[in-house]
């Protein structure tokens, strides 16, 4: 992970008064990964799961850095010493952030954080200078890093936050002090670090509680009974929904009942959506809410929508030789998987065959064995899927529970054992091919078994 600093002279002000030490030399990015460091680079060396990073210390990184920072007892020339390499990075931004007059947009939520993010940012770019977080930089350590990123000139800066264990989006609040806020949603995932599913909700609602002690601005989705909240005086709070006509954003799904179901009304203007999923859809209407608050028109809201790019393995839909592909690999929970396989329905409508290529749930803790078994029985009341390619040693108990006897279902323990045993001509072309998955379980690259590389 790198943070490229567009914003050097306050970085270095920021750097020099925790420090005492006069930064003079050129510092182009601050890297945590000694595998990424290149010229003018600041190494900041944090412990790791294995090692730490001052290990990596030798010849070729002391001739390419600037500054070295370190927690440990190494010593030299160009390396700095602070007590705690990631309390001084959290400590950094804090203090990066609080040199910004940017506003500063946090989302967060169990699913939807960065689709909604990237809609956000091509919404908010047709009028304001606009910073985000890439990819999912979203932890204590990767959040930070964003922070830094942020450019002074930014009008706008948008943030992903996200949580592993209790209270960590309190604690990337403080860091980031942002001005407006969402919670996408919440549903039971991630659920290992978490002592029960309250204390995940408890989690995700800190955003809520640190823009009510703030003078913030809150955009809640109604839809969602997890997502709880009390009106005060310091707090603005804007809402939306697809069920509730009286909230502040209402998106009129079906339009007209348009044979085109990804056409929508928010407000009474019509959108088409990229894609069928009622995921994007909320995941849209969060955005606009936001962007249409801070004042992009509906012109510009739907400019910025024509202009989005579906992320690499969420969502997207692939043509080759015959098969239609729908790639949503990146990251899967209960409620994301069954969202998704409700949606082929929509896309499917009788024309198409559907299969699904689905892998193991993780980070589920003790509800593992649970929510596996939950999904066999939702996938035996399906009357639009011919075959089930289930990959993983927890979906084994998902096998055993798909009672659908119209179905052909497959198990296969990992992706070697699928790769070696499945054969093309058991789906039919003109087909519909669903993949979804934990990220670690790899399931893109089942995307080779139809020649997509």
């Amino acid at each position: 992970m790198r943070a490229r600093i567009s914003s050097k002279n306050i970085l270095k002000k920021c750097l020099s008064e925790m420090m005492d030490f006069n930064f003079n030399k050129s510092i182009e990015s601050i890297v945590i990964d000694s595998r990424k460091i290149r010229h003018n680079d600041i190494f900041l060396c944090l412990q790791g799961n294995k090692s730490h990073g001052s290990d990596f210390i030798d010849e070729e990184i002391l001739r390419k850095v600037s500054y070295i920072i370190t927690d440990s007892k190494t010593k030299g020339d160009k390396i700095l010493n602070v007590d705690n390499s990631n309390l001084f990075l959290n400590n950094l931004a804090k203090n990066f952030r609080k040199r910004l007059e940017t506003k500063f947009i946090g989302i967060t939520g169990t699913n939807g954080k960065t689709s909604t993010k990237e809609f956000l940012l091509q919404m908010l770019k047709t009028k304001f200078n606009v910073s985000c977080s890439r990819g999912n930089y979203n932890s204590l350590i990767s959040m930070p890093l964003s922070v830094l990123e942020c450019n002074e000139n930014s009008d706008f800066c948008i943030l992903e936050m996200g949580a592993s264990k209790n209270g960590e989006i309190g604690k990337l609040c403080e860091i980031a002090n942002p001005n407006y806020g969402v919670v996408t949603n919440i549903s039971e995932s991630h659920l290992k670090g978490y002592s029960n599913f309250n204390s995940l909700i408890k989690t995700k609602m800190q955003l809520f509680d640190y823009l009510s002690n703030n003078n913030g601005t809150f955009f809640q989705n109604l839809d969602d009974k997890n997502i709880s909240v009390k009106n005060n005086d310091k707090l603005k709070s804007i809402s939306f929904s697809i069920l509730n006509e009286n909230s502040d954003y209402f998106m009129k799904n079906n339009y007209n009942e348009s044979k085109d179901n990804r056409k929508v009304l928010i407000n009474d203007y019509e959108f088409v959506m990229p894609h069928h999923s009622k995921s994007f859809k909320y995941n849209f209407l969060c955005s606009y809410s936001i962007a249409s608050h801070l004042g992009i028109s509906n012109e510009n809201i739907d400019k910025g929508l024509k202009e989005y790019d579906i992320p690499n393995g969420r969502g997207n839909i692939i043509k080759k030789n015959d098969y239609l592909i729908i790639n949503d690999s990146y990251n899967a929970n209960y409620k994301s998987m069954t969202q998704g396989i409700e949606d082929l329905n929509s896309i499917t409508k009788g024309k198409y065959n559907a299969n699904l290529f689905l892998s193991d749930m993780l980070e589920l803790g003790e509800k593992s064995e649970f929510f596996h078994s939950k999904l066999g029985c939702f996938l035996s009341n399906l009357d639009f899927i011919d075959n089930i390619f289930l990959i993983g040693k927890r979906v084994v108990t998902t096998y055993d529970a798909i009672e659908n006897r119209k179905v052909k279902k497959y198990y296969f323990e990992d992706l070697n054992s699928f790769f070696k045993n499945f054969r093309l001509k058991q789906i039919d072309k003109n087909s519909i091919n669903y993949i979804k998955g934990s990220r670690s379980m790899h399931l893109n690259k089942i995307m080779e078994v139809f020649d997509v590389r």
